[in-house]
């Protein structure tokens, strides 16, 4: 399932923020991008959290005051975004009127690879203690950022752990001990499932193992291949020794994510290794139509490619960029006319429909609205905070067929 970019900023609809996230991580157990949790109260259900297996990106909780967040089962997550461009793991300032997050169950949690940790301003905060979780244990030994933490007492009044358990563990139970995969290991060991040097995991395992094989580990350090970790997925082509040339590989498989996979999922696209949601340069986005009804949608280098309109979120060089344009205004509206085809989204917002006297632009009319008539497909998103009351309609869009949400609001 894809994830989130918010950081704090507010969700559109604090009413509706708790439906999204459990329509988002119902049934999810990797997470492609940030796993964020923030402005949820009360004694809502989470328990459509416990399948998350696995976050390509950061894990962030903030702005939470329930008493728990179960992430029973997150085993690994990697980093390739951080926040703050430095934690991989930040919960902060979760409290609100005296209630607060009590417990983040991360009972499964054995490897980090890239980035920090951050847990601060958390008042009620009981489990995990962050002081006594031995986090260089969790860190990848190549983890850049294996010292940046900031960690706060523990809050008063709290249970022991279970105490098998020492004093690191992710609640009170004897399931809550922190397991250790790395410290403990013997010479050369990179991760481990006991002391023994027998016990080692293979060399491409993450976050622990049940055996020696590198169809043993918990999860992968580079791609998951049918359930054997492995450096690379099968190359589309392989080198014929008796005539010495390429030719197709059979079992060619494509990188999505940290997993090998023959077809690229639904709304991705195949290049000629890895799935995608953009077309990079000297590419061109080709859809074709099988007789069942299906779709295969893939990326073909082109040298006269055709001129492509890139909406928001989206620069010119077809690359994601979520700090750019914000919304649709008087003054960049006329780069979407004549376009039936839009890669990346549209953002109405009440600053659309007015006068902004410091850049002196003008207001939205209906006349430059009228651009959006041919538009027949949206790659990303369609969103409308504001609309003029004396518009009834939005006939503008009377041709927009496809909405395919590549990338989510928010």
């Amino acid at each position: 399932c894809l994830g989130t970019d918010m950081k704090l900023a507010l969700p559109s609809s604090l009413e509706n923020h708790y439906e999204t996230l459990r329509l988002l991580y119902t049934g999810c157990q990797v997470v492609h991008g940030n796993l964020e949790i923030t402005h949820l109260h009360g004694n809502p259900d989470l328990s459509f959290l416990q399948g998350i297996v696995e976050v390509q990106g950061y894990v962030f909780v903030s702005h939470v005051s329930v008493s728990m967040v179960p992430l029973d089962n997150l085993r690994i997550i990697r980093g390739s975004q951080l926040y703050n461009s430095s934690y991989a793991l930040a919960v902060m300032d979760n409290t609100l009127s005296g209630q607060g997050l009590r417990t983040l169950r991360l009972r499964s949690l054995t490897e980090i690879l890239s980035g920090g940790v951050y847990i601060w301003g958390n008042p009620q905060l009981c489990f995990p203690d962050p002081q006594n979780i031995i986090w260089r244990d969790e860190l990848n030994e190549k983890n850049f950022h294996e010292r940046q933490y900031r960690l706060q007492p523990r809050a008063s009044q709290c249970p022991p752990c279970y105490p098998a358990c020492g004093k690191s563990c992710w609640g009170e139970t004897a399931q809550d001990c922190q397991s250790l995969t790395r410290i403990k290991c013997g010479s050369g060991c990179q991760r481990c499932k006991g002391p023994l040097p027998n016990d080692c995991c293979h060399q491409q395992c993450a976050a622990g193992c049940t055996g020696p094989k590198d169809s043993d580990c918990l999860a992968c350090h580079h791609f998951n291949d049918s359930g054997v970790c492995k450096d690379n997925c099968p190359l589309p082509t392989i080198y014929d020794p008796i005539s010495f040339q390429l030719k197709p590989n059979p079992n060619r498989k494509f990188n999505f994510g940290a997993t090998c996979v023959k077809t690229c999922p639904y709304n991705y696209l195949a290049m000629d290794m890895a799935c995608t949601l953009n077309c990079p340069m000297a590419n061109q986005e080709v859809i074709i139509s099988h007789p069942d009804g299906s779709e295969t949608q893939k990326c073909e280098k082109c040298d006269n490619c055709h001129k492509v309109c890139y909406g928001l979120g989206i620069d010119n060089l077809g690359i994601m960029d979520n700090h750019g344009i914000t919304m649709v205004t008087s003054s960049n509206v006329d780069q979407f006319n004549k376009c039936k085809k839009i890669y990346g989204s549209l953002a109405f917002l009440p600053q659309s429909f007015a006068r902004d006297h410091v850049t002196n632009t003008s207001a939205l009319t209906l006349e430059q609205l009228n651009s959006f008539r041919n538009l027949e497909e949206i790659t990303g998103y369609l969103y409308i905070d504001a609309w003029p009351e004396e518009w009834t309609d939005l006939s503008v869009f009377e041709n927009l067929k496809v909405i395919r949400g590549r990338s989510l609001y928010k």
